[in-house]
């Protein structure tokens, strides 16, 4: 396509389903090169619910690596960020660098049932403003 400074832009689309019950898919756009398969998998892998929304607020301290401690706080901010307050993310297995595509693997239960998740954390790097991060729900 053509972008707002007249020059040719490559993006690379990908359809997933919601996390939320008021859309049953969201649109996702990579600019310049695919996520990588790990990523992409995540998306397309037709099971997840998917939701994405910026990790940091307007006035907090933004590292672009993320403790497991901290990672577990800011995938919860995202979760309420696009409507899943009913999940919280417990733990995740490592650190997260909001910088990269990669993906990482966590654990969070639903607040009503107590039923316990798998989630994948990819975070979404951003060119001048907070980065984001997408929280994949694992299974139906």
């Amino acid at each position: 396509m053509i972008g707002w400074s007249g020059e040719q832009e490559t993006y690379y689309g990908y359809m997933a389903p919601a996390g939320v019950a008021e859309a049953d898919y969201w649109l996702y756009f990579s600019k310049d090169a695919p996520p990588p398969e790990e990523a992409a998998a995540t998306l397309n892998d037709g099971l997840n619910g998917t939701g994405a929304y910026p990790v940091w607020g307007e006035e907090q301290e933004r590292p672009t690596t993320l403790t497991e401690d901290v990672a577990v706080e800011r995938a919860n901010f995202v979760l309420d960020g696009f409507g899943r307050e009913d999940l919280t993310v417990t733990s995740v297995e490592g650190e997260v660098d909001l910088t990269s595509t990669t993906p990482v693997r966590g654990t969070a239960v639903e607040d009503g049932s107590g039923r316990t998740v798998g989630v994948t954390l990819p975070p979404i790097p951003t060119d001048g403003e907070a980065p984001a991060m997408m929280i994949s729900i694992d299974g139906p």
